[in-house]
């Protein structure tokens, strides 16, 4: 029932709510795929919100992790595992579960908060949580346990901006960002000047932008390439066993 979902979720639901269209998706689940945009790919979407987190998934955050998430996320998990909004500018990270390629299933799959954390945690404090990222940089948003705000990072760990809460920056950062967009999904041309903030991502046609090589794109263009099933290529399957590798360490270390 909507009653009970989490004060921020429906914050921001209300924002992105208005770019809502006849032929958005809604799964079973609870997922949904709001506003299409076809000039950037087959499968791109303005909105993806992803259905509620489990109570199982939420509590395989601290040992997966190897730090306790902080009670606003947990609370925002239960009304959706995370969130990808103004295609991919603003993102809540969750609890992934999978590390499938395939486009229909990643279309309602979160970034994964304890890959996330295990690949970069050296940046921000050992009681600190990463919440997300935005921008086309994806600049880090981490919680800080010592006030709770949330900090916005660049990859060296400077602190670029900040705000008082989990809910301010949710949804000041979702507004701003509907401020940058027409109700249609496009960028607004010129874009609004926001000096010191994080630039929505660009629209550009996705076969426009070369792949970064033996990144997941790169693997994933040439498993196209040559036809084949996704994840048939090394990086699925080299990806996997390292991760849960890294879990169970995590989970061994949290026990000492």
């Amino acid at each position: 029932m909507v009653s009970t979902r989490d004060a921020t979720f429906r914050a921001v639901l209300a924002i992105i709510d208005r770019n809502q269209t006849d032929i958005d998706q809604t799964y079973p689940t609870g997922a949904r795929l709001i506003c299409r945009l076809p000039w950037i790919a087959e499968h791109a979407w303005l909105h993806r919100v992803f259905a509620p987190c489990s109570e199982d998934a939420i509590a395989s955050l601290p040992p997966s992790t190897g730090r306790q998430p902080p009670p606003e996320l947990v609370a925002f998990l239960r009304s959706a595992n995370g969130m990808s909004i103004f295609n991919n500018s603003l993102s809540i990270y969750g609890v992934r579960g999978t590390l499938t390629r395939d486009p229909d299933a990643s279309a309602v799959l979160p970034f994964d908060l304890a890959s996330h954390h295990l690949s970069i945690a050296d940046l921000y404090g050992l009681d600190d949580f990463l919440v997300g990222s935005c921008g086309p940089d994806r600049d880090l948003c981490v919680w800080r346990a010592s006030d709770r705000r949330i900090d916005r990072l660049d990859r060296d760990g400077r602190v670029l901006e900040n705000w008082p809460s989990f809910h301010d920056w949710l949804v000041q950062e979702t507004e701003r960002l509907a401020a940058c967009h027409r109700v249609d999904g496009r960028l607004l041309e010129p874009k609004p000047d926001q000096p010191g903030k994080a630039a929505p991502w660009p629209q550009k046609h996705l076969e426009s932008i070369p792949p970064r090589r033996w990144s997941p794109a790169w693997w994933w263009d040439l498993e196209k390439r040559l036809n084949v099933p996704f994840n048939t290529l090394p990086f699925g399957w080299l990806r996997k066993p390292q991760i849960f590798v890294l879990h169970r360490l995590l989970k061994w270390l949290s026990q000492k």
